[in-house]
């Protein structure tokens, strides 16, 4: 996980359920509304994907 691409890993993490990373990815800075090319947040993939865990 780098700096760089901290914003994706946190939208994949969320997209993925991996909570942990969600909450490194946000102690490291990472914007809670980072949204992907399609305007989608991390709450928003989480759902899609049925990681309802994420989401609380």
């Amino acid at each position: 996980m780098s700096i760089k691409n901290l914003p994706a890993d946190y939208l994949l993490a969320a997209q993925q359920g991996d909570i942990d990373k969600v909450k490194t990815c946000l102690a490291l800075g990472v914007d809670i509304n980072t949204c992907d090319r399609q305007g989608k947040t991390a709450i928003t993939l989480a759902s899609l994907y049925q990681q309802y865990a994420c989401v609380q």
